[in-house]
């Protein structure tokens, strides 16, 4: 097909206006354009003095909410690039989201803000933990979601301004919540030293979806909440458990216990600890003084195991 290229400066990831005007943000040198709109064909539309702005986002009617990161400002800007209004705010260094009804919500220093379409104040949240940097989920109930920036904390938020729920994962926060099928959220929390980063699935009610996931060369085991085994991914060695050599492109449950307690993945086969101590294993080489490839979880031994004391 025939292109049309406009060159900028390297920046962030377009955004596009329901007209098709394609927004750019870079972060040159100050007075320099940050913002571009350039039409479908590739021709410059327009530019923009801001300092270091983030990927706007386009209302349905063509405002263009960008935040200029150093000066801790919210623009709404009109398609022609003209100014609508501006807000100052504590702490503005991502790009705000966009509700159905047109709310604006945004991460600040301490607080999650809300705005009307017009930039006047809806609501804000104050607490101790720090927004700056957590970019904000919504789901379809309109439910708002954040992750604190260092210490993992999720909030949801209802809105009309009240908790709803909080949960604490753990390790450094800031990125933003995804929304599965069910309502399930997913977080990733980087690791800081010695702890590991992880991504944990939350259910509606802030209850974790999963107590326990691991993952091996080519396969993926996890325990869900209520004691449930599951896997998926390749399945030469039978390491899925699931008595078959399919290989699965989603979690699929593993028999009907719901006893497990933890899981691990090796490279050809699987181990798990049942609620009694007992050991299981399956795949290739899984320790039952056999050379047999096992298809389903089979006991190893016949004694639950115990804590020695030391």
């Amino acid at each position: 097909p025939d292109t049309n290229v406009y060159t900028v400066p390297p920046g962030g990831a377009p955004a596009i206006a329901p007209d098709g005007t394609i927004y750019y943000v870079t972060s040159g040198p100050t007075g320099e354009p940050g913002l571009w709109a350039v039409n479908p064909n590739g021709t410059l539309k327009w530019s923009k003095i801001l300092e270091n702005p983030k990927t706007p986002v386009i209302a349905p009617d063509g405002t263009i909410y960008v935040v200029e990161s150093p000066a801790s400002k919210l623009h709404a800007l009109n398609p022609d690039g003209t100014s609508k209004w501006e807000i100052s705010g504590n702490g503005f260094s991502q790009a705000p989201s966009l509700a159905s009804d047109g709310t604006l919500y945004i991460g600040m220093a301490h607080a999650i803000g809300a705005f009307n379409p017009d930039g006047t104040n809806k609501w804000a949240i104050t607490t101790s933990d720090n927004f700056s940097n957590s970019h904000l989920s919504i789901d379809a109930s309109g439910t708002i979601y954040g992750v604190t920036n260092n210490s993992g904390v999720v909030y949801a938020i209802n809105p009309d301004g009240t908790g709803k729920w909080t949960i604490p994962l753990g390790g450094g926060g800031s990125r933003p919540v995804a929304i599965g099928a069910g309502g399930i959220l997913y977080v990733a929390t980087h690791g800081s030293g010695s702890i590991d980063g992880k991504v944990h699935a939350v259910g509606e009610e802030a209850t974790l979806a999963w107590s326990s996931v691991d993952a091996g060369a080519f396969h993926t085991v996890g325990i869900k909440s209520d004691g449930s085994l599951w896997s998926w991914g390749q399945n030469v060695w039978r390491q899925l458990g699931d008595g078959t050599n399919d290989n699965r492109n989603t979690p699929a449950q593993i028999g009907s216990a719901t006893n497990w307690t933890s899981v691990a993945a090796g490279y050809r086969h699987t181990l798990a600890l049942a609620s009694d101590g007992s050991l299981w294993a399956w795949g290739h080489a899984v320790g039952d003084g056999t050379s047999d490839v096992r298809s389903t979880p089979t006991r190893i031994g016949s004694a639950p195991l115990k804590k020695q004391s030391t």
